[in-house]
C-alpha cells in the first residue's frame, strides 16, 4: 500500500514543528536518503558528468523541498528525471548558491570587515 503523499511541508514535519530544516531529521528522510546514496554508489552525480569521482555526502531535491513537498521523499518524479540526486558539498553548494538559496561572494559594503 502506498504511502499518503504529503499536501504541504507541515504533513511531514514533526508534530509541533515549524522549522522546515526539522525535516532531515525525520527516520522517513533518513532511510530515502540512505537508500539513494546507495543506489547511485555515493557518487557526486555532478562531478560525474565530468568525467570525475567524488565521494557524495548530501542528497539534493531537484525540485525544492519548500515549493514541491509532494515529492519531498520521491526518489524519480513521474517523468522519469531524478528527483533525488547524490552530490558533494561542492556541488550542492554551487547549485544551491545559483537557485539563491546561498549567500553572495560580494561584501555587503565597500569595506570587507
Amino acid at each position: 500500500m502506498k504511502s499518503k503523499m504529503p499536501r504541504a511541508l507541515e504533513d511531514i514535519l514533526p508534530r509541533g514543528s515549524d522549522d522546515p530544516r526539522d525535516f532531515y531529521w525525520i527516520r522517513r528522510w533518513r532511510n530515502v536518503r540512505k537508500r539513494v546514496l546507495r543506489e547511485q554508489h555515493n557518487e557526486c552525480q555532478e562531478c560525474k558528468k565530468r568525467g570525475k569521482l567524488t565521494r557524495a555526502t548530501l542528497v539534493h531535491h531537484h525540485l525544492p523541498l519548500r515549493e514541491y513537498p509532494e515529492y519531498a521523499l520521491t526518489p524519480t518524479l513521474p517523468s522519469g528525471e531524478p528527483q533525488l540526486i547524490a552530490l558533494c558539498f561542492e556541488c550542492h553548494e554551487r547549485i544551491e548558491t545559483e537557485r539563491g538559496n546561498r549567500g553572495t561572494t560580494q561584501p555587503l559594503t565597500d569595506e570587507w570587515w
